[in-house]
């Protein structure tokens, strides 16, 4: 806290990621079994976040932050063909996105607002910047894009111990539709996400929240079959002509949580 109404943070940060392939993309496949599939790898990862605040005290709040990419190890996949034979192992290397983020809220009287918006820097991230076929025909990476994030959310206090929410967030795909193929194990994108709540106050210190949650991928993302034994010049991917592969998805999520302050 450097003043009454500016703050700043700073924080390591430390994580744990699993990944399991079925099959494999990331090895480079036998000509007579096909890809391998993987058991599950882990990888360790560390990064660091840096934040500042600014409450103006007049009901207007500032915020900004910045968390780098998180760098891992590599995933070290044991690999076996689909008849039970063993195939070679693999390593591949995924660290995850820097984050830039900002934010400005409105907290005054019966009404709290806040607006959002966040840039996830895929493109330039070990795992995800590569993109196409190795020379064996193993996956070198998924060629994501980067991404805008944008939140808003709005809390009425008008109805005495009885607080309503409401909340929207938009997100950009990662996924551009000749790369399709390569995420189909990692379809988990959705670009509209709604939500309302509504919180009860027992007493000063117990407070019961309650949050519904509906996420859809607004419509499919699709591409081409992909085939490294069709690569040429004036088709990089080996996209097979006719052929489509495509997914999407909805999540709905009920949270229910119960705060105290000591």
């Amino acid at each position: 806290k450097i003043s009454e109404q500016l703050s700043i943070g700073l924080a390591p940060t430390f994580n744990y990621s699993a990944l399991k392939l079925a099959p494999n993309p990331l090895s480079s496949p036998s000509p007579t079994l096909g890809y391998p599939v993987s058991d599950k790898a882990t990888a360790l990862g560390f990064g660091g976040q840096f934040g500042i605040f600014y409450n103006s005290g007049k009901g207007i709040k500032l915020g900004a932050s910045y968390k780098t990419p998180q760098v891992f190890g590599s995933f070290d996949f044991k690999n076996t063909y689909l008849d039970g034979s063993s195939a070679p192992n693999v390593k591949f290397k995924m660290n995850y996105p820097a984050i830039l983020s900002a934010g400005i809220g409105y907290s005054k009287n019966k009404i709290d607002a806040a607006l959002d918006y966040r840039f996830v820097n895929y493109k330039n991230t070990e795992g995800f910047k590569a993109k196409g076929w190795t020379n064996t025909a193993s996956v070198a990476g998924f060629g994501w894009n980067n991404i805008s994030v944008i939140s808003a959310g709005l809390q009425y206090k008008g109805i005495k111990k009885l607080p309503l929410r409401a909340g929207y967030t938009y997100s950009s795909n990662p996924i551009s539709s000749e790369l399709a193929f390569f995420s189909t194990p990692a379809t988990a994108i959705i670009k509209n996400a709604f939500q309302f709540g509504l919180g009860y106050e027992f007493n000063t210190r117990v407070v019961l929240n309650v949050t519904y949650h509906h996420g859809t991928s607004g419509g499919s993302t699709s591409g081409p079959l992909l085939n490294p034994m069709m690569i040429t010049a004036s088709n990089p991917y080996g996209a097979i002509p006719g052929s489509s592969v495509s997914y999407k998805m909805t999540t709905d999520l009920v949270m229910v949580g119960i705060n105290y302050s000591f």
